[in-house]
């Protein structure tokens, strides 16, 4: 079905390492001293969740936050020995995966190596092409395909009836089949904070952006109705999905009572959007009357003074506009949907609140 099948033949597979790969301020943010943050990898945090659920021996090395060099990268995702190594990467880091990847397998060559995230869902035939240290793309939603995989690999069965995977097969590659969104975010195990280094100590948004210490990110959606000509739809497309306001309560308590967090950034593509969560979640953080702040993005056409009260009420302390420009002619050139008008009235709003 593919060469590396034959090549890294393995009769048991019961691990699996998730990897973000090393990166550099200086590769990132094209400086040497911390301007950024360091924020939670929540993607990874997900898919620990979910393999542990399944019953696979889970772990993570964020190479990242740990300031380690691939082959400093390679020694601790080693020590665990795994059977399958997965990373995420985005285009500035897929580079520095492949470099790791390369190291684990110099080692030992049945190591199966899996890359998921926005880049190669994006552009998988290049991606594969380009990087052969990769045996298994995984794209989309890396949450509803990884255990299958897994399995697959586990039993001996076929990884060509798997949806959502790029194959290696001889010199070319094939498509399994796009996966479906998963619709009840709902059902996902919670994320496997206790598996990452200790995050109050950490991990921090931006500095000139947080009110309160320890803080933490979170995003409790997936996909935006926008059709902004700026912005990459590849995974979600412009369907929205949604955490319910009980489960972000259970995230947000989680963090509160478990890791000391004292404020959460909301980082969804659209956290306004969904009124009804919205309205409903504010609800339940007034009610818990948590010593929380946070914060969270939206679109300056889904507030009201109504929202924005609650929101305020509820804890909320800033947000983060898409505003892109103040001209109308630029808005409308980029298919923003949105007025200088409506720009006008919902800082107004904001700053009243």
């Amino acid at each position: 079905m593919g060469l590396y099948i034959r090549c890294k033949e393995t009769s048991v597979v019961k691990s699996i390492v998730f990897v973000s790969p090393p990166l550099t301020l200086r590769e990132r943010y094209g400086v040497d001293r911390q301007s950024g943050g360091e924020t939670t990898p929540l993607g990874l945090a997900f898919l620990a969740g979910v393999t542990r659920h399944a019953g696979y021996e889970t772990h993570i090395v964020d190479s990242e936050i740990l300031g380690l060099t691939p082959e400093g990268a390679c020694d601790a995702i080693m020590s665990y020995k795994p059977d399958v190594v997965g990373f995420t990467a985005v285009t500035i880091s897929v580079h520095n995966a492949a470099t790791v990847a390369r190291l684990i397998t110099n080692i030992n060559k049945k190591v199966i190596t899996l890359l998921g995230g926005h880049h190669i869902s994006a552009v998988p035939r290049e991606t594969m092409k380009l990087f052969p240290e990769f045996d298994i793309g995984v794209l989309g939603e890396g949450e509803v395909t990884i255990v299958e995989p897994l399995d697959a690999l586990k039993s001996g069965g076929s990884l060509k009836d798997v949806k959502g995977l790029i194959l290696r097969d001889g010199d070319d590659f094939l498509l399994t089949g796009k996966r479906d969104r998963l619709k009840e975010l709902d059902s996902l195990p919670l994320p496997a904070w206790d598996l990452l280094p200790k995050i109050s100590e950490h991990y921090c948004p931006p500095v000139h952006t947080v009110k309160k210490l320890p803080a933490a990110t979170l995003v409790t959606s997936r996909g935006c109705p926008g059709k902004c000509v700026f912005c990459a739809r590849t995974v979600y497309e412009n369907k929205g999905t949604y955490f319910s306001a009980n489960r972000v309560m259970e995230m947000v308590n989680d963090f509160y009572y478990n890791y000391g967090i004292r404020e959460i950034q909301f980082r969804d593509d659209n956290f306004t959007v969904f009124r009804k969560r919205l309205l409903e979640l504010c609800k339940k953080l007034k009610e818990a009357n948590l010593d929380l702040a946070w914060s969270s993005t939206g679109r300056v056409d889904t507030v009201t003074p109504e929202v924005l009260k609650a929101m305020k009420e509820a804890g909320c302390w800033q947000i983060w506009f898409g505003i892109e420009s103040g001209s109308q002619r630029i808005l409308d050139l980029v298919k923003k949907g949105t007025t200088i008008k409506g720009i006008k009235d919902a800082i107004k709003w904001t700053r009243e609140a």
